[in-house]
């Protein structure tokens, strides 16, 4: 369908996806990440989980996210098993709900990680769970532009996370966050265990973070980014015009809103 009407324009979350359809659709293709509403998500929420959930001091990651297969339910419990025998006291908050849940809950209670992983089902306050996370973790196998690594970074967490899909383009390995193979468990979670160990980096990092999605990831910064797009789109008489919108050149780099070469 989209090779017989091609579209006058594509959008992608990120430089990966466009990668991957962009081939497929001939059409010009845009990328525009996704925005964070930076007046929810703010690093001044207090973390009220942890006196709910009697965390008290305990090092606690948080999973955010859908349980299925893309974002590596088996993996994440494979980092748990790690965490749980060099990390004292460790609590994972898993925040999400799908089909999967029940599976996922059998397989952590098999792996012995009934009293560390924290089942929470779907949160609407989002933002608290990321307020209560010493480290924000991501252990996707594929991603796009994950909310909520952008979210936790919005809230200054330190964000431990696989190199997958565009996730590399939004956080830069040792400056706001670990990239972290997704075949190396181990590597995983010795990055993890040294986030947790470390103050003073989470600090420097969850820093980082935020000033990041505040220059190039705000949902308002987003929003001018695709009007523009659709007014250039609307207004073009031709599909094959090289011609760009005209945030083409935001200093978010080469894919972030401009036109793909």
């Amino acid at each position: 369908f989209a090779r017989s009407r091609p579209p006058r324009a594509m959008v992608y979350t990120s430089a990966a996806v466009e990668r991957s359809i962009g081939p497929l659709v001939p059409a010009p293709s845009f990328v525009v990440h996704n925005g964070v509403d930076v007046g929810r998500f703010d690093g001044r929420v207090v973390p009220s989980l942890r006196r709910e959930l009697d965390l008290g001091t305990a090092p606690v990651l948080g999973f955010c996210g859908r349980i299925s297969p893309e974002k590596g339910p088996e993996r994440l419990i494979a980092l748990c098993r790690r965490l749980r025998d060099r990390v004292p006291g460790l609590q994972v908050l898993v925040a999400g709900d799908s089909g999967w849940r029940r599976q996922f809950e059998a397989r952590c209670a098999a792996a012995g990680l009934g009293s560390t992983v924290r089942m929470l089902g779907y949160v609407r306050a989002i933002e608290r769970v990321y307020a209560t996370a010493d480290v924000v973790i991501s252990t996707s196998s594929e991603d796009g532009c994950p909310n909520s690594i952008l979210e936790g970074m919005a809230m200054g967490r330190a964000i431990a996370a696989t190199a997958v899909g565009g996730t590399g383009e939004i956080v830069r390995h040792g400056v706001e966050g670990l990239l972290m193979d997704p075949d190396d468990v181990a590597g995983f979670s010795d990055g993890v265990a040294a986030l947790l160990a470390s103050p003073e980096r989470r600090a420097v990092l969850g820093a980082a973070a935020a000033r990041r999605v505040r220059e190039r990831f705000s949902l308002e910064r987003q929003v001018e980014r695709l009007a523009a797009i659709l007014h250039w789109a609307a207004g073009h008489p031709h599909r094959d015009s090289a011609e760009e919108p005209p945030i083409a050149s935001a200093a978010a780099g080469p894919h972030e809103a401009g036109h793909a070469s």
